[in-house]
């Protein structure tokens, strides 16, 4: 096997990487006051920073993500439309704590119901959702509980829909941040409308209370959450360019503690890391084929990949690109012909894709094939089993 340096692949991981560094400076690493905390990187679900971050907390309203996913999936699946009304039970009705004010008796659409547990942290409302959803709250945080263990929620366990007191009713914040990025992934949707800042109902209007979508860039949800026990929470996401950021603290004094630290932990991760994106489009290297009308053959991503690195660790990215060798003609555009393995430092695993022709190759004919040979025997081959590229 000959292994060589590829100057064309050189000079596109370069170039991408300067087109996205930032020229700030780079900030130290940070402590939180939080009990417990965690950042995640939304795209990759790598962790940037965390603080007991599996340790079972009484997560409060902010346990709601879970009774949205299962209405998200409920709509998503066509079992329930945003138009439909459930009727309010006493049971609904009577639920302590943040309300929305809806009514006995109360004809409700799922739309409104949504907006009521959303934007307006309202108990009544999340069980009003389960109960016409399941049929019962019983039945639903059954449900809730399947679900979780499905998505891989490994420290959760659900005793209602709401998040009020109970003994068993846990989570830890890496699950609460794994649960965030099911909500902004798999239902998109309707993830926005924890972006919005306030509803009325019964003439009652309420402001969202995350504090993120006031003072933070960026930021689109998502939930807070706040009781005696828990102390106070949030669940927060924000996105920038190409980046997008979970971060949840847990055990803070006041609303105010839970925003400052939530700014710290998510503006620690902005400004310490990037995306870098390898686009489709780029041509990574012109590669030898044999018995082919063209002599190399240029090669691209099968899909658009993004890379997370930290702004200090950079320089140290590098990118192989490995295929079989020869290639062998006929070749067509989008055939699949090896993969590229970028690896980040502080990573173990090395992240991999695979790569595609981004043309045709047509093979040559019975005496082109011959004189192929000929220089294969007389001059050695050119191709190349692994090409490295190298920032």
């Amino acid at each position: 096997m000959v292994k060589r340096s590829i100057f064309g692949m050189q000079f596109f991981v370069a170039t991408l990487c300067a087109s996205l560094i930032s020229h700030h400076g780079v900030a130290e690493d940070i402590s939180t006051s939080a009990k417990s905390a965690v950042l995640m990187d939304a795209n990759t679900a790598q962790i940037l920073y965390e603080k007991e971050s599996d340790l079972l907390i009484p997560p409060a309203s902010m346990s709601k993500m879970m009774t949205m996913y299962l209405v998200f999936k409920a709509l998503k699946n066509g079992d329930i439309k945003l138009s439909d009304n459930f009727v309010v039970s006493e049971n609904a009705w009577k639920q302590e704590g943040s309300r929305m004010f809806i009514q006995v008796g109360d004809s409700v659409s799922v739309e409104n119901l949504l907006r009521g547990a959303i934007i307006q942290s309202g108990n009544d409302a999340c069980v009003a959702l389960a109960e016409g959803v399941a049929g019962s709250e019983e039945a639903f945080v059954n449900n809730m509980n399947k679900e979780a263990k499905r998505i891989g929620l490994t420290n959760s366990t659900f005793m209602n829909p709401t998040g009020l007191p109970h003994e068993n009713h846990r989570m830890s914040v890496k699950d609460l941040a794994l649960l965030g990025r099911q909500l902004v992934f798999e239902f998109p949707e309707y993830y926005k409308i924890y972006s919005e800042k306030e509803f009325t109902w019964n003439k009652i209007k309420q402001g969202n209370r995350n504090p993120l979508l006031y003072y933070f860039n960026g930021a689109d949800g998502i939930k807070t959450g706040h009781t005696e026990e828990a102390g106070y929470g949030l669940v927060g996401s924000a996105k920038r360019d190409n980046m997008r950021l979970i971060s949840v603290v847990s055990g803070l004094q006041s609303d105010k503690d839970r925003r400052l630290e939530s700014v710290k932990v998510l503006g620690y991760g902005f400004a310490n890391f990037e995306t870098v994106d390898f686009n489709q489009q780029t041509k990574l290297a012109d590669v030898p084929v044999f018995y082919g009308e063209k002599e190399k053959i240029s090669v691209g991503l099968k899909s658009d990949l993004s890379v997370l690195v930290n702004k200090a660790e950079r320089d140290g990215i590098t990118a192989k690109i490995n295929y079989t060798s020869p290639l062998k003609a006929p070749i067509k555009k989008g055939d699949v012909v090896g993969k590229i393995m970028v690896t980040v430092p502080q990573q173990n695993n090395p992240i991999t894709s695979e790569i595609i022709a981004q043309e045709d190759v047509k093979s040559v004919g019975f005496g082109g094939r011959i004189w192929k040979n000929i220089q294969y025997f007389l001059f050695g081959s050119d191709t190349n089993q692994q090409e490295d590229a190298e920032k």
